[in-house]
């Protein structure tokens, strides 16, 4: 069974520049116990990869250069007025906020070219939003 994790942090071992927080790392403790008869898929957006094989599970490829060509007009303006409708935030928060709107295509096309039999999404995030 292909399995796809989206998720907004992760942690994965003897990798650098990765999350080393409690929810990163349950984020990897799932994937490799899910991986061991499944194959399994990260999608994050916590850092920048190229595909990686990392124990039981495959990281997906993440680059800036994809994300930018996958940004759809649409979303822009779903994260403009999400972002600007949250109130007493900061607005480095709003920033992130709309980052992930704007990711959403990437997101998108990633679920369409790995074609997965099931999404788990670990934190709600704009990609994740219907």
């Amino acid at each position: 069974m292909k399995i796809l994790f989206l998720t907004a942090g992760f942690s994965c071992a003897g990798r650098r520049n990765t999350q080393e927080t409690g929810y990163a790392l349950c984020v990897e403790h799932l994937a490799g116990i899910t991986g061991r008869n499944n194959s399994v898929y990260i999608y994050n957006t916590c850092f920048w990869n190229d595909e990686i094989r990392c124990g039981d599970y495959t990281i997906v490829r993440r680059r800036l250069p994809d994300v930018l060509k996958s940004i759809r007009p649409g979303d822009i303006l779903r994260g403009i007025k999400y972002a600007c409708g949250v109130r007493e935030v900061k607005l480095s928060r709003r920033f992130e906020l709309l980052k992930y709107f704007v990711f959403g295509g990437y997101a998108d096309g990633v679920i369409r070219r790995l074609k997965p039999d099931i999404i788990h999404i670990h934190g709600l995030m704009g990609p994740t939003y219907p």
